[in-house]
């Protein structure tokens, strides 16, 4: 009866200890137990080291129904009363892990360990390299098993916890935390027992198979090794070695002091994520410190741990995902006694994200915990890629201007940098960035419009070999790790067009490329993307314009072209021998001359039926690797009245200047001027010099129609004659351009020796390319007598052409 109402009174006494915040004691009432909170404690972490889950909280809130509605804050130091775990429960949970965590199950193997696993007596648990877990015993005793340690779980509860081990550590370091008051904990070593109450206390195997034991705080530990044992104060360690007793406990070495002004602040990237450094001061008689990122306040599940050397004060963690961390440091002496840790930094780690150049899905690769203390490659990017900068941060290249989306640019291992949103420096992350290797297929055949499709020659050093005014398909291999974009594009310098890419199979690209005639003779054409109004170069190759071969286009006969008008007439730009002036707008190959003669007979100049016969014996050259061609032509009229052979031009010597302009590869300008001077004295006009400048365009829309006009303003030095001369034609070219027909329509209009003249004349004419040699005919006739008078009743051309 006496013991009834003793529990009850308890019970009744349990609230109000509560509220006053009485030390955390046992309570013998039936069920539930009194807790006193730690730092770092919530409703669900105390539930999930009690129970098993998180989720058991509400079996907190009922019995404490002043903490009020969730979510709320635990004051460390206030007290709980919390409901007893249930006795046939397993031995031990697994409560966290960290890379690479197995268990083993008593006759079983080792497989992966997941939080919640339920470990039984004779459960054996390892870690691996870089690597972590936590552990947490039916009687809330909690330990954390660093990198490469096994242990073997023997169970335990309160009521057992005095006479039975709760785990046995064959190797690794085991770091205990254990409840103020009812945390109990035994673990057995190859050299001795480690027994543990309250507090937090690290018991270690080492390498060389002794035993240490480090109480950092709580109550007195003991060590028993050899039959013998030995009390152990907070603050304290000891060695137990093999064979031998347990060394006297000797002071554990202070922890380091932090360094003012600290980083707290990470920028990384998504999928790789960030590190963390910093600086501490040196510790008398350290021989390494112990670094650990924790993800709670209290230091418990640990992200990553490191050790540095003792001469070594800074430290650099790798590979941290984005979130909220909790650093501290710890001083190892020359026992291998790991001292208390520094009051935890918080830190923070944020991410930029990665964008391939052109935009698309952000670039996240696969998360690598890897080891901590190495830092992880810097990942690969073309330029051009996008550094999206966290939010209200800024990044850009290391001495480049930083904004929210910057643009990287260069080639090789680049550090970037970033700020945050009060503009002072974060640490931050490198990139490595590597271009592909773009070279020409010279095997492959290049599409040329119009034409064959020869294979695209390449020289000695990888540079295409093309020909100018031809569009050509180049075909370019590309080369490296790192896929292409989309959105390619390509350019070259002025003079030069070219197409967008199109992709091939095979990593193959294709891109139309024209040489026009006033582009260079060597260029670059770049592949790349656009990043706004500007381009990121990828790659580029090497072009060469070859000299071009005697071009394969027989001259039309158009006897418009510009030629000495009769001295008698306003004849302006049409000649008696129009063959001449017509092989005068075809290019010339570089480095080549051409030779040319023409005969032509005018079958009436003047009602008296007086006929004229007239060779023009000329050459012309491009001597410059620019489309300049200049002519020179001598002009002899070899039968008829002298009189009138003279004022037609006869002994005249004709100098012109041309100069091409291809504005497509079916359509061509040509500006020429031309100047007749006279050689010899004769009566009337004689001696006058008449310029003629003159304007073609000639082109094609429908193959193989071309179509053509000239257009010039005749004048000589005397004022006699002023007028304008044009002409329209069209040619049909045949068999790859060695056979062309044509016809012209001519009109001149104006004054010519005081004589207003309006005169039409109509042609035709045939052309015939055999080897170097270009064979032109061609037959006139005027309408009208002004056209009679100005071209003559019929007229008829032959003329031969050389290229040289």
């Amino acid at each position: 009866m006496k013991g009834i109402l003793f529990a009850c009174l308890l019970g009744l006494l349990a609230p109000l200890c509560s509220l006053v915040g009485l030390p955390s004691v046992a309570v013998a009432q039936t069920g539930t137990f009194r807790y006193r909170v730690q730092a770092g404690d919530t409703c669900a972490g105390i539930a999930r080291r009690l129970y098993g889950s998180s989720r058991d909280y509400e079996r907190i809130h009922v019995l404490n129904p002043g903490l009020g509605l969730p979510p709320h804050s635990l004051e460390p130091g206030s007290v709980l009363v919390l409901p007893r775990p249930p006795d046939d429960g397993p031995d031990a949970r697994v409560t966290g892990t960290e890379n690479d965590v197995r268990a083993r199950a008593p006759g079983g193997r080792f497989i992966p360990a997941a939080v919640g696993d339920e470990l039984v007596r004779g459960h054996r648990v390892e870690t691996g390299a870089d690597s972590s877990a936590e552990l947490t015993f039916r009687d809330r005793s909690t330990v954390q098993m660093r990198e490469r340690t096994l242990v073997i779980v023997y169970g335990g509860s309160e009521r057992q916890a005095r006479r039975r081990r709760a785990a046995s550590l064959e190797r690794g370091v085991l770091r205990g935390r254990l409840s103020e008051l009812t945390g109990r904990l035994a673990v057995d070593t190859p050299t001795g027992t480690a027994r543990i109450v309250g507090g937090d206390a690290i018991v270690a195997v080492g390498e060389d198979g002794a035993s240490r034991l480090a109480n950092h705080s709580g109550r007195s530990a003991t060590i028993t090794g050899n039959r013998v044992s030995v009390e152990v104060p907070p603050g304290t360690g000891t060695v137990v070695r093999r064979g031998a007793r347990p060394s006297p406990p000797r002071p554990l070495p202070e922890p380091p002091r932090w360094k003012p002004d600290q980083p707290g602040r990470f920028v990384g990237l998504t999928g790789r994520g960030g590190t963390v450094s910093g600086e501490f001061d040196e510790v008398e008689g350290a021989v390494a410190y112990r670094i650990e990122v924790a993800r709670r306040p209290d230091g418990t599940d640990v992200a990553a741990a490191i050790e540095v050397p003792a001469v070594s004060t800074s430290f650099r963690v790798h590979r941290l995902p984005a979130g909220v961390y909790y650093v501290a440091v710890a001083t190892i002496d020359e026992w291998l006694l790991e001292g208390r840790p520094s009051p935890r930094r918080a830190v923070q780690v944020l991410e930029a994200r990665i964008i391939p150049p052109g935009g698309g899905e952000p670039v996240v690769a696969p998360y690598d915990p890897g080891d901590p203390s190495e830092p992880d490659r810097p990942p690969r990017v073309l330029p051009g890629t996008w550094v999206v900068a966290p939010v209200g941060f800024t990044c850009g290249l290391h001495g480049g201007a930083l904004t929210g989306m910057s643009t990287l640019r260069g080639d090789g291992r680049t550090a970037v940098a970033c700020s945050d949103p009060a503009g002072r420096p974060v640490p931050s992350f490198d990139v490595v960035l590597e271009a592909p290797t773009i070279t020409v297929d010279g095997e492959a055949p290049a599409a040329v419009v119009d034409g064959e499709a020869p294979a695209v020659a390449v020289d000695g050093g990888g540079a295409a070999i093309i020909d100018r005014r031809a569009e050509v398909m180049l075909r370019l291999r590309v080369d490296g790790p790192l896929a292409l974009p989309a959105g390619l594009v390509a350019w070259g310098p002025p003079g030069v067009e070219v197409g967008r890419p199109r992709r091939l199979p095979g990593g193959m690209l294709e891109v139309p490329v024209t040489a026009l005639t006033d582009g260079p003779s060597e260029f670059a054409v770049s592949i790349g993307v656009s990043e706004g109004n500007d381009r990121v170069s990828l790659g580029h190759v090497s072009v060469v314009v070859r000299a071009p071969a005697p071009v394969r286009r027989p001259p039309s006969p158009r006897s418009g072209d510009a030629a000495p008008p009769p001295r008698t007439m306003a004849l302006g730009a049409f000649s008696l021998a129009p063959a001449v002036d017509a092989v005068a707008l075809l290019p010339v190959g570089e480095g080549r001359a051409r030779f040319h003669g023409a005969a032509s007979a005018m079958s009436k100049a003047r009602d008296d039926g007086i006929g004229t016969f007239r060779a023009d014996f000329g050459v012309r050259a491009r001597p410059f690797d620019i489309p300049l061609e200049v002519g020179f032509d001598w002009v002899v009229d070899a039968r008829g009245d002298y009189e009138v052979a003279s004022r037609l031009g006869h002994g005249d010597l004709r100098v012109s200047t041309s100069v091409d302009f291809d504005l497509s590869p079916a359509l061509r300008l040509i500006a020429d001027v031309t100047a007749w001077l006279p050689t010899q004295a004769a009566v009337g006009t004689l001696g006058t010099v008449r310029i003629v400048p003159s304007l073609s365009l000639e082109g094609s829309f429908v193959r193989p129609l071309w179509l053509r006009t000239r257009q010039a303003v005749i004048a000589d030095t005397a004022g006699d004659a002023l007028s304008w001369a044009s002409a329209y034609g069209a040619d049909v070219r045949f068999f790859d351009d060695r056979l062309t027909l044509g016809a012209e329509l001519q009109l001149v209009v104006g004054q010519g020796l005081g004589t207003e003249i309006v005169a039409l004349g109509l042609g035709a004419e045939a052309g015939f390319l055999i080897g170097s040699m270009e064979i032109l005919l061609g037959l006139r006739m005027g309408a009208g007598p002004d056209a009679i008078a100005v071209f003559g009743a019929f007229t008829g051309v032959t003329a031969l052409r050389f290229i040289l």
